[in-house]
Parts: C-alpha cells; sequence; structure tokens
C-alpha cells in the first residue's frame, strides 16, 4: 500500500501521527478487515485532526521565526551591557589591579539570573584578578586551579563566610593575616587572573605578569540559603581555607532593588569592596576600586529605579500572537482535512463573492453585528476559527452579510445588512453553511425565536425542520427560541 501525503510543511511528529493511522487500517485489512479504496482523513477523530494540524503549524510558524530578520540591540564594547543600560560612567578607564585575587563561587540559579540586576557581572569589569566558577558545591577544591596554587604555594585562601570560628577583618591587621595564612613554604606565582578561564585554568600560560596577588579571597554568590547549601556541602573547601568575615555598617545600597534578609546583609558586590579596603588599607589600588565597585553598583540601581517608573514594553500582545497561532492552526486543519475546499471564493450572479471567513475578518463582524461590544470580539476570533461553516458576502471591501457557527456546533448570528437584503444573500448563505455540514457529516443544529417568519421559511427551504413540531410558538413576552434541525439532506 503506498500513501503519497502532501501537506506543505508538516513536521516530523505530525507526520507519525498521520502514518500511525495508516498503519493501524494496514493491520485491520491483514487481519481480514474490509480494505478501504483509499483513507478518508476526514474521519479522523477530531482532537486527533487538531493535533495533526497543530503539529504542522508549528513548522510553519518556525519558519516565519526563522525567515524574520531580527535586529539586535545595541551592545556597549566595554560593559557588554545594552547602550541604554550601560555603565561605563562608573568603570574606570582600565581595570584596577589588586594584591588580592578574587575567586567566585557562583550558584547555578544565581547565574541565571537576569545579568541585568546581578551584581557579579559588574566585578570583573572593575577589577583585573577575577575569576568565577559555577556549580552547586566545590567539594574538591583541587580541581580548581586558582586553590591548588595558593595551597602549592603555602597560603590558605580566605573563604569570605561568617561563623564563629571566623576572623574578623575589623580587628585583625593585614600583616598578622599573612602570618595566619601561611601553612608552608612560599613561592612566587606569576599568574595574572586575565589568563584564567571560567573554571580557574589558565588560557594562556604564556601571559604572565611580573607580579602576581598575594592571598586569595574566595567568595560565595547566591540567596543566603544557597550560600550556605553550597558551605555545607563543600566541607573539603572549608577544611583547606581559612574563613573571615567582617562587620557591615549602615544599609546595602542594592536592597533599593533586591531586597536583603537581614539590614546588616550587603551584595557580592559590596562585599568585595569592603573586604579589599580591610586586606589593603594602604593601597592605593584597593582604595581606587572599592570606588569604583560602589558607583558602579550606585549606577545600576539608579537604572532599575528609573525602569521601575517607566517601564518598557518589549513583548507582543499575547492574545494577538495566540490569535495567530489559532489561525495558521484552523488553516492547516481546513487544508489537511476538508472534504469540500468550502473556503474557496463563490461569485454570486451579482456579482458579489462569498467565501469562508477568516480571522481577519472578525473585527468587521463584530462591528456590524447588531449585538456586537468590545468584549464580544474576542468571542468572533474564536468562533470564526473553530466553525466550519462561517461564510460571509463581500462587495469589494464592504460586508454584506454573514452567518457563523458557534462553538458548540449551532448555526446562528446570520445578518444581512439592510442596504444588501432581497438580493438572496440570505438564502445564499444559509445554503452554503448547510451543503457544508452535510458534506462533513456534521448534524445541524439552529435556534430561531419565535415570530421570525422570514428565518423559518429559509431555513425550512433548506430541509431544517423544527425538533419539536408539536410546541406551541409563543408570542409577546412568551415569545422563546425554538430548536431546528437539518434532519435531511438537501435534494
Amino acid at each position: 500500500m503506498r500513501f503519497q501525503l502532501i501537506f506543505g510543511v508538516v513536521s516530523m511528529h505530525g507526520c507519525l501521527l498521520i502514518l500511525s493511522t495508516l498503519m493501524v487500517a494496514s493491520v485491520c485489512a491483514a487481519m481480514g478487515y474490509t480494505k478501504p479504496k483509499h483513507t478518508d482523513m476526514s474521519s479522523l477523530d477530531p482532537l486527533l485532526r487538531e493535533n495533526i494540524a497543530s503539529s504542522a503549524a508549528k513548522s510553519v510558524n518556525r519558519k516565519l521565526e526563522r525567515s524574520r530578520s531580527w535586529s539586535a540591540r545595541e551592545m556597549c564594547r566595554k560593559c557588554r551591557r545594552p547602550s541604554t543600560v550601560c555603565l561605563c560612567s562608573g568603570l574606570p578607564n582600565e581595570r584596577i589591579s589588586t594584591a588580592t585575587q578574587i575567586l567566585i563561587l557562583q550558584h547555578p540559579k544565581e547565574f541565571r539570573r537576569r545579568k541585568t540586576i546581578s551584581t557579579v557581572p559588574l566585578i570583573p569589569l572593575v577589577l583585573r584578578n577575577v575569576s568565577i566558577c559555577v556549580d552547586y558545591n566545590f567539594n574538591k577544591p583541587e580541581d580548581i586551579s586558582l586553590i591548588r596554587d595558593a595551597l602549592d604555594r603555602g597560603r590558605k585562601p580566605l573563604l569570605l563566610f561568617p561563623g564563629p570560628d571566623s576572623i574578623s577583618l575589623d580587628q585583625e591587621q593585614s600583616t598578622c593575616i599573612d602570618t595566619l595564612l601561611t601553612c608552608g613554604s612560599a613561592e612566587t606565582s606569576h599568574l595574572d587572573i586575565d589568563t584564567v578561564d571560567g573554571t580557574g585554568n589558565p588560557s594562556d600560560p604564556g601571559q604572565m605578569e611580573a607580579t602576581a596577588p598575594s592571598r586569595l579571597l574566595i567568595l560565595l554568590d547566591g540567596t543566603w540559603a544557597q550560600a550556605r547549601k553550597m558551605a555545607k556541602e563543600s566541607p573539603e573547601l572549608l577544611a583547606c581555607s581559612q574563613k573571615v568575615q567582617f562587620s557591615a555598617k549602615g544599609n546595602s545600597i542594592y536592597d533599593q532593588i533586591r531586597k536583603e534578609p537581614e539590614d546588616h546583609c550587603l551584595s557580592t558586590l559590596e562585599c568585595c569592596a569592603k573586604v579589599l579596603t580591610l586586606l589593603e588599607p594602604s593601597s592605593s589600588n584597593a582604595t581606587k576600586a572599592a570606588l569604583h565597585l560602589e558607583n558602579a553598583l550606585t549606577s545600576l540601581v539608579e537604572q532599575q529605579k528609573q525602569l521601575s517608573l517607566n517601564p518598557v514594553d518589549r513583548h507582543f500582545d499575547v492574545s494577538v500572537r495566540l490569535r495567530e497561532k489559532i489561525r495558521r492552526r484552523v488553516e492547516m486543519e481546513h487544508e489537511l482535512f476538508s472534504r469540500d475546499r468550502s473556503d474557496k471564493q463563490q461569485r454570486l450572479k451579482d456579482g458579489s463573492i462569498m467565501r469562508r471567513l477568516r480571522e481577519s475578518d472578525a473585527a468587521l463582524v463584530n462591528s456590524q453585528w447588531s449585538r456586537g461590544t468590545a468584549s464580544s470580539l474576542d468571542d468572533m476570533h474564536r468562533r470564526i476559527s473553530k466553525g466550519i461553516a462561517c461564510f460571509g458576502i463581500f462587495q469589494g471591501e464592504d460586508l454584506c452579510g454573514f452567518i457563523l457557527q458557534y462553538e458548540s456546533g449551532i448555526v446562528g448570528m446570520l445578518q444581512v445588512e439592510e442596504a444588501y437584503r432581497r438580493r438572496g444573500y440570505g438564502t445564499a448563505l444559509v445554503s452554503k453553511a448547510t451543503e457544508t455540514l452535510q458534506a462533513n457529516g456534521i448534524p445541524g443544529v439552529a435556534f430561531i425565536m419565535d415570530g421570525n417568519t422570514a428565518s423559518e421559511a429559509l431555513f425550512s427551504s433548506q430541509g431544517w425542520t423544527r425538533a419539536d413540531p408539536t410546541i406551541k410558538r409563543g408570542t409577546g413576552r412568551r415569545r422563546a427560541k425554538r430548536k431546528w434541525i437539518l434532519n435531511k439532506k438537501k435534494s
């Protein structure tokens, strides 16, 4: 058995769904069931048809997305941020070298946080001796070359983490700290941070400076809960490092855009600036670096505060994008499964055009419907996208009349504009809707108000009858909508 499926652009998922259906037919034939002459795609389960059409429409959507020319935002070459939020005004002309080498151990969730409000990306823009490693724990510190080199030189790394066994940097002198950190014979290491990649390993051993940082400072970047968990799951890192702490004075600048758990809590950038001034109190480079770090953070906070007052809408209207996706899916479903192709245009005797309504016609239909409101526009989009018996008659750009099918399958909303009445448009619309329902094997249901003799005569002429002819027609306030059904095919 050979099946040729011509769908235009159909995704692999859609093809597999269709092929699985055809394979079931082949198995049934092999087991003795009657082999059909052809596969009737329109008889598939409605949910399966919708899934296949949706999968095919996704391929079309992806192709359209790839074909669009997207213009990337202009980025600042120095701070590597969008030009609208550039922070170069708070950065030094050249990165500053200090006697302390900074190693930031960052939690993955903090790494994935929006870079526009994270403080860690600002630190390498100010300091030269910075390296960043991302992981959930660091229980094998010897795998990080910066820590390994410090230990080989007989120097314990400093780990900024508060606790009872942590050295207070506010009380100790820099020389005393250096004496405490000595754990063996010291060797000179000529490793500069510019030659270190994201894992802390040298990327170009040939690029060395004559002087190297004398100590290694490790910072944990994450929320307090994440930092505590990282420390708890990295006992070997704690064992090979000397924990240090300091007393924070004043509130954090960063607290204005990201709430800190306590008043004394500081951001990673502020901690780095504070520790540098405590470790190198007589160094002009450390003082200058701390000043630039604070200026960069202040600029970041002020920018975010201004943006919060004047937000920029960067996204399209979700409802518009959703309606566009639904429209493509419905068009694909009609293309794949519609037997009568009733979406083609039909020219009437007076030259007007009758065709299937599209979602782009929803606003026009809603504006001309006698009960149309602003809130009913979404209903129009939904009915036109899902109903197969939705047609309109056009003369140029003018909509002369229309008929729609509700989501429940009921045919209704028949309306012809007063200027175009008595031209047979109502009969043409009901006839086309009836023909479409019969061609797709869908039972026809409509509701007509008592006393609307024109609609009753029109539907009767197309093979519709009252569901219960014995019910007495109401008059006045007793008027009600009566159910009509399409119980036989028009001869």
